[in-house]
């Protein structure tokens, strides 16, 4: 749905996906790029921060994923990138 740039679709198929696994950051992850792609941007850094406390840890991933350029210069996206970078 992404790919399709049906985004609002895809974003509460997602929502329903985390309610069943909650625990799966890949869902979340997902759903932090649906959400940055129709430009919710505090809905999109939530959901990354869930993903990562949820065991994300791609700094690679994050700096170079063009479905997050949205909330890339956003301060809380830099808080999460500095905070990963941090664990390593």
């Amino acid at each position: 749905l992404i790919q399709a740039k049906k985004y609002d679709l895809a974003a509460s198929c997602l929502v329903t996906d985390t309610e069943l696994m909650p625990d799966n950051w890949r869902f979340l992850y997902s759903l932090a790029c649906a959400y940055s792609l129709k430009g919710d941007k505090r809905r999109a850094i939530d959901a990354l921060g869930k993903a990562v406390q949820k065991g994300f840890a791609n700094i690679a991933e994050l700096e170079r994923n063009d479905q997050l350029d949205s909330i890339r210069e956003e301060p809380a996206f830099k808080k999460i990138v500095e905070g990963l970078k941090q664990k390593r």
